[in-house]
Parts: structure tokens; C-alpha cells; sequence
């Protein structure tokens, strides 16, 4: 290209200075910022030296320029601008041994670069499963007396909504329904409508309730890696290409060139509390400009325009456990929070229900919320007002938090009304009228970690309880590590008691640990020891041996085994407490359909997988890199412990595929919906050589296609010899379509490869008959 302007230039210079005071029309290469963008077409303007230069304005903006103003011309049907105009935020020389015009533009009228660090990113190819699905998780449990008992779980997903149902069956063989519910998820809003039995969730001063109704919520969970609060960010301009570094307190998380103007770098991936972020810019002449700044991560503030919110509405639920479909009167419980800006966010809750006692009467609460992220700190503030009947009340709750790499402090005071209620707490049950809590933890060396607890509460009915605790937590080493703590507690009519705990911890490896410890108070002492090793994430064995030393009761003890295996999960247990023995064993697990397949495995926990090899027996699959077991006689592993609407890496061995066939991708990153499955097949292929002669019935005689070329399924090609032989030879089993083009036309026909060919096969001579040839033009 600069070759050709440079042809252009000199070819047209003679004539173009002969012309003192017209335009000088050349093609020369546009820097902006010393960045090369492109060649284009250039009037320059001047007696003998060009002083001024017009520039088509779409050439300037493909350049990264914007917001151009200046003084415009109209050639051949496209806008120019003169860069002299542009002055002072544009500057430009005409460099005729380059053959270039450089521009060196003011940051704002360049491109910004945006650079997202957040913390979690979505992974590239990530696929959301919608697949039809169900389940059924059981489980059997059998003590030493032969009683028996049991559980269950149903589910199915259709396009991704979810019907649930659990229940229970105790040892009288009653059956007691859990909860029921139908999902409808909208992950791209993050709502979540739930139709049956929900749990309502309020604020610090608000109830809870468990209703059978309608329930509307935000679920950031339908949306892992989208971030709600604020993080911090930086910003800067440059003039030249240049290289970034940005760090958070002193930490390298990001290097990368970037180009002249605006940046800015979103969505630091801080955790909560105090710390720096700061960035070091180097352009081409090794100039460098710094910049840091504090921040302050406050956790429980919402990004500017972020909403969270929860609306339910339904009939209590009584007697959970116990009973199937004993209801009580309506209920509502409402909150919702807003962010505004990086600093507040505002919010407010409201709750409702008709209460019966001594007749009907109406229970009313709310109150506003509020949070507010502090240069060092967060301060929350909940307000409340409520009536019971004729009772009324008021509460107010203020809360401090602020966490540092060397300290962390936390405090709170919460005040309430004798008559102050919500859908946990009636007018006419106790409660704290003054709560006080605070707790104050830093690092005295670098292993030892100590925290101060205390909390006061002053009951309305029963008077003053208070509790005051010191823990500490010593890594002594990578695999040893010691707790202690001590405790002053004291309740109502009763004087002060000290506790006092240690635990040892040891990690053997493998997943198994082992712990000695003891506790001493006014009244007690004990001693306790156990060995523990956790369940693999896929099959495999575990165990729990536990003994505990009282000095006034009967020695009691612990002995559980547990094994994790493809089609069911089991425990068997036996424990000693005050003199008597005890013993359980209990079996789980699942049948499962996915794709139109039945599996039998482990209970499902939220979403689960199918994973299919084609005929393959023996395939190792993995879960995140953990291996979870092997695919069966039919070429199917299920998956059980997927996390729904998160990125599941999931992978075959490929080395346990045999020689003979062609893989195509071995990992997959696969999402599902909330308890939902997903049907994931692996492209592998047994492939053969395979070889053979071509003959073509034509007009009556056969036909020796020589020298033609044979192709199948319209993309693998073999040439033909002079006997019509062809050779292919990676080639799956099956039918493929097939055409011949020869000297006197083409025939198509349909080429088999025997399932069972092996690793190579002839197939000796095959015909292509008459009725499906076409004669050559």
C-alpha cells in the first residue's frame, strides 16, 4: 500500500507543484498518535509548503478519532475537514520522505479502551442446557430395632421450569409431603417466579415466613458472573501507545498494551474492605506516569441501578415436617433495595398477615433500609413500625462494619418497642428491647489470628443475658493447626460461667484429618478425639471414628463409614451415647432421564449431566478436572453435582479412547438449569482404511471409471487409478453418500462400511448402476 502511494504521490508531484495555491491530491498513510491506521486521500493545501491538510471525516473517525468539529469541504461527493481547523486539540505535519500525515490529537477525541477485569469472567463456548429432564432421588434408613424410614425427592425440567415435590416417610410408614413448588427462572433478568411452597427472607428487623403462594425474587445466582456491587475502577489518558500495569495493594493482576487516549479499567477484582489500587503507565520512550488511589469494598452496597428485591405472597405453612396440608391465613412479606450511585443504597420491607388469636386481627411491619458505603467502612440503618391488633411498636437497628488487611471491627445496636412484631415475632413473645454486639479480629503474627466477640441482650420477659468470647486460630504449620477459645457467659438469674475450648488439627492428606481436643467450664469437662476423611467428589470412600470423654457421663463414641458409588450413595454408622448403643445404615440414590435415557446413579444434588461416548465402555469423565467415574457398556456416565448456570467443565479421557477412532472436542463447558440436566455428547468416531474398486453400469455395460475421482458425504475425496481403485483412510462406519465423476459423467450411489469392519477393510467391487448417471456436457 505505502508502495502505491508513493507511486501516486511522485507520479502526480511534478504537476500538482507547478499549480501554485490549488490542492495537492496525494494518497498518504494516516498516523494518529503514532499509530498507523490506513491509507487515504489527502488534499493538501499551501503555496510551496503545505500548511494545511483536508482529511475526509470518515477517515478520521475509522482513525479512533472523535468529536470532530472544524471547517468542512464537500470533494467528490465525500466531507473533508482542514486539520489546521481542528487546532489547538489536533496538531499535524505532513512528512513527505514517509510519505504519511501525522496527527497527534487532544484524549478526548480519541477512542476510549475499556478494560474489564472482573473477578469471575464467563467462559468462551460456555452452552446452557434446557434439556428435558427428571429424577427421583429415594433414600432407605434402617436402625438396630428393624424401624424403618425414608425420603424422596421428584423433580422433571421442561425448557428449563422446574416442578419439585418432596416428602417424607417416618417410621409409623406415614407419608408427609416437603416442599412443592414450579419454577420459572428468567436468567437474563435474574428473576425467579416460584409458584407453591417458598421461604420469604426479610431484613434485620423483619420476620421470615414459609408460604405456599407466589413468589417473585431476584436470583443473582441465575447469573454467577454478573457482578451486583460496586467495585472499584481507574481511569487515565495517554497520548502515545503505551503499556499498563494495574495493581491492587502491590499485587500485579493486569499488564497489556493499550492505545492513545481514554482508559478505564472496571470492576477490580477486590475483596471486602480496605486496600489500594494503582496503575503504571510506559509509552515507547520509556516515559512513565503513576497513579494510586484507596478504596473501600463495601459488600453489603448495591451497584448504581442494581435492584434486589423479593415479593411473596401465600398461606403459612404448619406444622412443616409433621404435617402435609395444614395452612394458615394469608401472609405477605415484601423488600426491595436500590443502588444509588457507587455509595447508597436505599430500600424499604413490608409485611402482612391475618393473625388468630382471640379472634382475627391484622399484623402490619416495614420500614425503610439503608446502606452506606463510607471512605472506610459501611454503615447500614433499619428503621421499622408495626401493629398487632391494637398493639403497636417500633424498632431501629444501626450497624458498623470495616475490614483491613490488619484488622477487622464490627458493631451493631439493635432497639425495639415492648409491643414491636413481625411475621417471626408476635406482639405477645419475648424479645430483645436492646441488643448489643461487636467484635474486633486482627493478626498478631504472621500465623496467629485473634478475634474479641461480645453481645448483650436485654429481654423484654426474661431480663439480661450477655456473652463475651476471645478465639484464636494458630497455623503452626502447612498441615498442623491449633484453636482455642474462652468464654464468659451469663443468663438470666444464673451468675457468670467460663468456657474454655482447644482443638489440635492435623491434615494427613488425601481428604483426611485427624483432631484432639477438650473443653473445661463452672460445671463440665471434656475430651474428645476423632479421625475423619471426606467423600472424593466422584466415587470413592469415606469415614468418621469419634470418641468424647466426660468426666460425670459415660464415655460416648462415633463409628461411620461411608461409600460414594456410581448408582447410589451409602452410610453405615454406629454410636454410644449415655450407656446405650445405637446403629443406622442408610442407602441413596436416583433414577434419572435425560435425553430420553433412564440412569440409574447417586442422589442428584442441583443440576446434573449425561455424558455420552458412542459405544464406548471404560471412558474416564471429568467434572472440573476431578475424575467422577467411568462411561458404562452403553457409552453414558451421569454426572451428578453440576452447578446450575455456572461454567462445568466437563472432559473425557482421551487416552482411554482406542487408536482406531477420531475424537473431536474431549472438554466442553456445559451450564444447566436449576436442577436440571443436560444431555452432552462427545463427537467419537471409529474410523477404518477402507479400499475398493469402482465399476459403473452404463448404458448396459460396465464401466471402468479411470482416473475419475470418488467423493463422500461432499467433502472427503479419493482419486481413482486406472482399475477405478479408491483408498480412504480414516473413514466412520455407516452410510455414505457417493459420487463419481468420471470422463463420461457422474454417478451417485450410496458406499456402507460395516460396523464391525475393524481397523481397515476391502470392500472389494462396487457398482454403480444405471438410472443414476449423468452424461458429461
Amino acid at each position: 500500500m505505502r508502495a502505491r502511494a508513493a507511486a501516486l504521490l511522485l507520479l502526480g508531484a511534478p504537476a500538482l507543484f507547478a499549480q501554485p495555491g490549488s490542492d495537492q491530491r496525494a494518497y498518504l498513510e494516516l498516523f494518529v498518535n503514532d499509530v498507523s491506521r490506513d491509507t487515504v486521500l489527502v488534499y493538501l493545501r499551501g503555496a510551496e509548503t503545505p500548511d494545511d491538510a483536508l482529511v475526509a471525516v470518515d477517515d478520521l473517525e475509522k482513525g479512533g478519532l472523535r468529536g470532530l468539529r472544524g471547517t468542512r469541504e464537500l470533494h467528490d461527493g465525500r466531507e473533508y475537514v482542514s486539520l489546521r481547523s481542528l487546532a489547538p486539540e489536533i496538531e499535524f505535519r505532513f512528512d513527505p520522505q514517509a510519505l504519511a500525515v501525522r496527527i497527534v490529537a487532544q484524549p478526548g477525541l480519541l477512542e476510549a479502551t475499556a478494560i474489564d477485569l472482573r473477578p469471575v469472567v464467563r467462559p468462551p463456548g460456555m452452552v446452557l442446557h434446557r434439556d428435558t429432564s427428571a429424577f427421583l432421588n429415594y433414600s432407605v434408613t434402617a436402625d438396630g430395632h428393624g424401624t424403618l424410614s425414608g425420603a424422596g425427592e421428584v423433580g422433571a425440567s421442561f425448557r428449563g421450569n422446574l416442578g419439585f415435590t418432596g416428602f417424607s416417610v417416618l417410621p409409623d410408614h406415614s407419608v408427609v409431603r416437603g416442599l412443592s413448588y414450579f419454577l420459572v427462572d428468567d436468567p437474563g433478568e435474574m428473576r425467579r417466579v416460584q409458584v407453591g411452597d417458598a421461604i420469604g427472607l426479610s431484613s434485620e428487623l423483619g420476620g421470615t415466613a414459609q408460604l405456599s403462594g407466589i413468589s417473585v425474587t431476584r436470583e443473582f445466582s441465575l447469573d454467577p458472573y454478573f457482578v451486583r456491587q460496586p467495585l472499584p475502577k481507574l481511569s487515565g489518558a495517554i497520548l502515545t501507545p503505551s503499556t499498563l500495569d494495574v495493581y491492587m495493594n502491590g499485587v500485579l493482576l493486569r499488564q497489556q498494551q493499550i492505545a492513545p487516549g481514554p482508559f478505564e479499567v472496571r470492576n477490580l477484582p477486590v475483596g471486602s474492605g480496605v486496600g489500594q489500587v494503582s496503575y503504571v503507565v510506559r509509552d515507547a520512550f520509556g516515559r512513565t506516569q503513576e497513579f494510586a488511589s484507596p478504596y473501600y469494598s463495601a459488600s453489603g452496597v448495591l451497584a448504581d441501578g442494581i435492584s434486589e428485591y423479593g415479593y411473596h405472597l401465600g398461606f403459612r405453612r404448619i406444622g412443616f415436617g409433621e404435617e402435609s396440608l395444614h395452612y394458615g391465613p394469608p401472609e405477605l412479606l415484601a423488600r426491595h433495595r436500590f443502588g444509588i450511585g457507587d455509595k447508597i443504597t436505599l430500600g424499604y420491607r413490608f409485611e402482612s398477615a391475618l393473625q388468630r388469636s382471640d379472634g382475627t386481627s391484622l399484623l402490619a411491619s416495614g420500614g425503610p433500609t439503608f446502606a452506606l458505603a463510607l471512605p472506610v467502612g459501611e454503615l447500614d440503618l433499619d428503621a421499622a413500625a408495626s401493629a398487632d391488633g391494637a398493639t403497636t411498636g417500633a424498632a431501629g437497628a444501626l450497624s458498623y462494619t470495616v475490614f483491613t488487611r490488619r484488622l477487622s471491627v464490627g458493631a451493631s445496636v439493635r432497639g425495639m418497642t415492648p409491643g414491636y412484631s413481625n411475621l417471626a415475632t408476635p406482639a405477645a413473645a419475648d424479645r430483645p428491647l436492646l441488643q448489643l454486639r461487636g467484635a474486633v479480629g486482627a493478626p498478631l503474627l504472621p500465623r496467629v489470628n485473634v478475634v474479641l466477640e461480645g453481645q448483650l441482650n436485654s429481654m423484654r420477659d426474661t431480663g439480661l443475658s450477655s456473652a463475651l468470647t476471645v478465639r484464636s486460630d494458630v497455623h503452626i504449620s502447612n498441615t498442623l493447626s491449633l484453636s482455642l477459645s474462652v468464654s464468659r457467659l451469663r443468663s438470666p438469674g444464673v451468675g457468670p460461667e467460663w468456657l474454655a475450648f482447644a482443638t489440635l488439627m492435623y491434615s494427613f492428606g488425601s481428604s483426611t484429618t485427624g483432631d484432639l481436643g477438650g473443653s473445661a467450664g463452672s460445671h463440665a469437662g471434656t475430651a474428645t478425639a476423632g479421625v475423619q476423611k471426606s467423600l472424593p467428589l466422584g466415587e470413592g470412600w469415606g469415614y468418621q471414628l469419634r470418641s468424647t470423654f466426660d468426666r460425670d457421663q459415660p464415655t460416648s463414641g462415633l463409628g461411620q463409614v461411608q461409600y460414594q458409588g456410581p448408582y447410589g450413595s451409602y452410610v453405615a454408622s454406629y454410636d454410644r451415647i449415655g450407656g446405650g448403643d445405637g446403629a443406622t445404615a442408610t442407602a441413596a440414590g436416583s433414577l434419572v432421564l435425560v435425553g430420553g435415557n433412564w440412569m440409574a446413579s447417586r442422589p442428584v444434588q442441583e443440576g446434573f449431566a449425561l455424558i455420552q461416548v458412542p459405544g464406548l465402555e471404560g471412558v474416564r469423565g471429568f467434572l472440573n478436572n476431578q475424575e467422577i467415574g467411568r462411561t458404562d457398556g452403553g457409552g453414558n456416565l451421569l454426572i451428578p453435582a453440576l452447578q446450575p448456570y455456572y461454567g462445568n467443565r466437563l472432559r473425557i479421557g482421551d487416552a482411554d479412547i482406542p487408536i482406531d477412532y477420531q475424537i473431536g472436542a474431549i472438554e466442553k463447558v456445559v451450564a444447566t438449569t436449576a436442577r436440571g440436566g443436560a444431555l452432552v455428547s462427545f463427537d467419537v468416531q471409529r474410523v477404518t482404511s477402507v479400499k475398493g474398486l469402482i465399476r459403473v453400469e452404463l448404458d448396459g455395460r460396465t464401466t471402468v471409471p479411470a482416473f475419475g475421482e470418488l467423493t463422500l458425504d461432499a467433502r472427503l475425496k479419493s482419486p481413482l487409478g486406472a482399475e477405478g481403485q479408491f483408498w480412504f483412510g480414516n473413514l466412520g462406519a455407516g452410510a455414505h453418500a457417493a459420487e463419481v465423476e468420471f470422463r463420461e459423467g457422474t454417478c451417485r450411489f450410496a458406499l456402507t462400511v460395516p460396523n464391525d469392519a475393524g481397523a481397515s477393510v476391502n470392500l472389494g467391487t462396487i457398482s454403480c448402476r444405471g438410472g443414476r448417471v449423468a452424461s458429461a456436457q
